[in-house]
């Protein structure tokens, strides 16, 4: 009877390792993880909460990080001015990403062309200035705000 029970603590064993593991984590990840660790006002969070809000840190403003911590119920129960000594200790591990534009020139050629551009959106004689130069020639173009990882994919 003590086999079976302990093959049966064996089998029970398994499922629930393989649904603890974590999932995959980029190198970079793993450092910013680390460093997240390092953190006493993320203590309460488990490691799956910590590389779920570490993923949502990559694309967040400012402002749109203190709504993330509210999604946290350890967090949320945070006074405003811990809040704001987190946001900045975090942003020292993960950064702000700048937007950028995507700027699509449609040339007088027929061709379109994609480019990154820093710039504001909303600055149009720049934009248009880089798409000219792109191009060669006079070009129509339409931009997009997207964040510096959101660019870089496209």
């Amino acid at each position: 009877m003590t086999a079976d029970s302990s093959a049966l603590t064996s089998r029970g064993a398994a499922p629930l390792a393989t649904a603890d593991k974590s999932p995959a984590v980029s190198a970079e990840e793993s450092v910013r993880l680390a460093k997240l660790r390092a953190l006493s006002l993320l203590s309460p969070l488990t490691e799956r909460e910590r590389l779920d809000l570490l993923r949502q840190l990559a694309d967040a403003s400012p402002s749109a990080r203190l709504d993330l911590f509210d999604g946290y119920r350890a967090l949320a129960m945070l006074p405003e001015r811990q809040k704001e000594v987190l946001l900045n200790q975090i942003e020292k591990i993960v950064p702000v990403t700048v937007p950028a534009s995507l700027l699509v020139c449609s040339c007088s050629n027929g061709i379109e062309r994609k480019l990154c551009i820093r710039e504001r959106c909303s600055n149009h004689s720049e934009l248009g200035s880089a798409c000219n130069k792109a191009c060669g020639t006079l070009a129509s173009f339409k931009s997009e705000c997207l964040t510096a990882r959101q660019c870089a994919g496209q």
